[in-house]
């Protein structure tokens, strides 16, 4: 007798799945799954009641799995997705079926997995260069990287769960850098002001890139923020939740690190407070920057040519934060990292960026080092910079 389960899940934008599990025929063990993409709830209460059934009559029988060697990179690819379901945030798997449904599954979808070789690899990725944004620009050298970096997880999965003998990704380079374009990263506090100047006519966007720049949060953490998440006395603003574009609602930050009290500069607490006391009838669960990134995004591109500098993502705004701390010496990679919310203390170097002006001072302080021969450094400046 079948011994299956199924339930019915909410998900994304309005959209319903059914899980549902079954007893392996061979491992006999149980493996969980899911069909989605339903776009109403009897829709999948439709499914489970008449097809689900006989699908699971299908993988309860031995011969039901496809051999490894006729496997479709269209069939893998639902079996990883399925997989990584179970495993990932719901905005990180529809980054990643974003990724493969547009730019993975159009070239790959009926090819079988064994028989892809080194040389359509770089096929597909001439085709990736080709590709346009819808206003005509090409795709960054990051975001390629990107792209890459997806295939080449899909056929590490099928190597470690299908026997694939070698995945032809091995062999090939992959599109874009990793690396970054530091000159065009960040702003220092001078630039942050002139831009800051241009948008004090825009209330709403003008505090909410004074929390940006002055806190390092997250745009997900500054989506979610509320008023009970302020303590303008204790100077304090508190992390912990995240808005999700996916589910258009608040949810889990990133990581547990995520989780924190970010403490503010007596102007930037007196700021909010000066803003949430302009909000009519603000309550405590009152979310306080209703916005979103295409709408951030336009004030960035408009104000920053206002004020004569380079144009910044929102995600930018966290990197010159960070950077900021680190140009400063306003504390150690630990004490840095746990204010961002970073899962490892490493990750925070990443978002560090050496400033034009900060190459000059060292180069100074090594020509009086050159000219003494020696190293003078007092007790107190050892204190601070030891990390």
């Amino acid at each position: 007798m079948s011994n299956f389960k199924s339930s019915i899940h909410k998900y994304g934008n309005n959209l319903y799945r059914v899980d549902y599990s079954y007893i392996d025929p061979i491992t006999q063990k149980r493996k969980r799954t899911c069909k989605r993409g339903f776009k109403l709830s009897r829709e999948a209460t439709a499914w489970e009641k008449n097809e689900l059934p006989d699908l699971i009559k299908q993988l309860e029988t031995l011969d039901y799995e496809t051999p490894d060697e006729l496997l479709t990179m269209g069939e893998l690819v639902k079996e990883y997705l399925e997989f990584s379901s179970l495993r990932r945030q719901e905005s990180t798997v529809a980054t990643k079926s974003h990724i493969i449904d547009t730019k993975i599954l159009p070239y790959f979808k009926d090819k079988r997995v064994f028989d892809i070789t080194p040389k359509m690899i770089m096929n597909w990725q001439n085709y990736i260069l080709e590709m346009r944004k819808p206003n005509g620009e090409e795709y960054s050298a990051t975001y390629q990287h990107t792209i890459c970096n997806q295939l080449w997880a899909i056929f590490n999965y099928a190597e470690t769960f299908h026997n694939l003998p070698k995945t032809p990704t091995s062999r090939v380079e992959k599109l874009g850098s990793k690396e970054r374009e530091t000159e065009a990263e960040v702003w220092t506090v001078e630039e942050y002001l002139k831009f800051s100047a241009t948008i004090q006519d825009k209330p709403i966007y003008y505090y909410a890139f004074e929390v940006f720049y002055w806190t390092g949060i997250r745009l997900g953490e500054l989506l979610a923020l509320t008023k009970a998440d302020i303590d303008c006395k204790a100077k304090t603003l508190r992390v912990i939740n995240s808005y999700s574009k996916a589910k258009k609602e608040k949810g889990k930050t990133k990581n547990a690190n995520s989780k924190r009290i970010v403490h503010m500069p007596t102007e930037l607490a007196e700021e909010l407070q000066e803003y949430m006391d302009s909000l009519y009838d603000l309550q405590d669960t009152d979310v306080l920057f209703p916005l979103s990134k295409t709408q951030l995004h336009r004030v960035v591109d408009e104000n920053s040519a206002k004020a004569g500098v380079k144009r910044l993502t929102i995600h930018e705004f966290r990197h010159s934060h960070i950077s900021l701390l680190m140009n400063s010496n306003c504390g150690s990679i630990l004490e840095i990292a746990k204010r961002a919310g970073h899962a490892k203390p490493d990750m925070t170097l990443l978002y560090s960026h050496l400033y034009k002006h900060q190459d000059q001072i060292i180069a100074r302080r090594l020509e009086d080092i050159m000219k003494e021969g020696k190293i003078d450094v007092s007790e107190e400046q050892r204190q601070e910079t030891a990390f």
